[in-house]
């Protein structure tokens, strides 16, 4: 997720590692960790080449590849812009346009156009401002959205 100094993504910088017990290190340009197939991904807003090599000497782990890439090719080049679901206009955080809903699309959130958080909002879009069907601190943690206009029932962030 973006934390200051960072207000979007530009470039991002991704090594991949085998093994999934490599901790994610603790680096202010660390945008995230993701673990697959026995297999870890390190992603950097910056280049981080010697403390990916010390975190692999110190874990016995292999980086086996690693990446520089526009964050519009991490899209797929699709750009991460405001679109609606309903009656709900979500947008990505560094968007200044109107918005109930606002999301750090990250890395791996994505631009917001695949079934769950599209599902999600269709959701949301039926429940009323007084309903309590969502409980904060649900499985919505898994998704980094946030709403800015409160909503009577679900409190200012899910």
């Amino acid at each position: 997720m973006l934390k200051p100094p960072y207000t979007r993504y530009d470039r991002i910088y991704t090594y991949h590692v085998d093994g999934s017990t490599l901790p994610a290190p603790y680096d202010p340009d660390l945008i995230g960790t993701w673990e697959e197939d026995d297999k870890t991904i390190l992603i950097f807003h910056r280049p981080k080449d010697e403390l990916v090599r010390e975190l692999c000497r110190k874990h016995s782990c292999r980086l086996f590849y690693q990446a520089d890439l526009d964050y519009a090719d991490w899209e797929m080049g699709r750009e991460v812009v405001p679109f609606t679901v309903g009656p709900l206009t979500i947008a990505p955080v560094w968007d200044p346009g109107e918005a109930d809903i606002r999301i750090d699309p990250s890395v791996v959130f994505g631009n917001g156009f695949t079934r769950p958080p599209v599902s999600a909002c269709k959701a949301l879009s039926t429940i009323g401002p007084d309903s309590r069907k969502i409980s904060p601190g649900s499985t919505w943690d898994a998704a980094p959205v946030c709403f800015p206009l409160p909503l009577s029932g679900l409190g200012a962030h899910l």
